[in-house]
C-alpha cells in the first residue's frame, strides 16, 4: 500500500492555535474536540501531529509495552500454529499442572 502525504499550511495565532487544513482532517477522520499529540523536532523545526485515542484507566494495561509485546508474542505463536485446541474441562486439568 503507498503512503500518501497531504500539506497544507496553516497559521499560529495570538493564543498558539494551530487550525489542521480541512483537506488533512477529513483525510485522517479528524472531527471537532477530539485530541492530537504534537512532538516538536527542535533541530529541524519540524511538528509532527499523531491522532490520540483516549483509552479509558481500567484498560489501560492492556496497552502498557510489556503487555503488547505479550500480544504480538501470542500472534506469531498463533500464526505459527504453535497451539492446542483443548475442551474447557481438559484446560482445567492442564492448567493444574502448571
Amino acid at each position: 500500500m503507498s503512503e500518501t502525504i497531504l500539506e497544507g499550511l496553516a497559521r499560529v495565532d495570538s493564543r498558539g492555535c494551530i487550525t489542521i487544513p480541512a483537506k488533512i482532517r477529513k483525510a485522517l477522520g479528524l472531527k471537532s474536540g477530539e485530541q492530537v499529540r504534537i512532538e516538536a523536532v527542535t533541530s529541524t523545526g519540524t511538528l509532527i501531529v499523531h491522532q490520540q485515542v483516549t483509552v479509558d484507566k481500567e484498560q489501560a494495561w492492556f496497552w502498557t509495552p510489556d503487555w503488547q509485546k505479550g500480544e504480538r508474542a501470542a500472534d506469531e505463536d498463533i500464526g505459527a500454529g504453535r497451539v492446542t485446541r483443548m475442551k474447557s474441562g481438559s484446560l482445567l486439568k492442564e492448567m493444574e499442572t502448571w
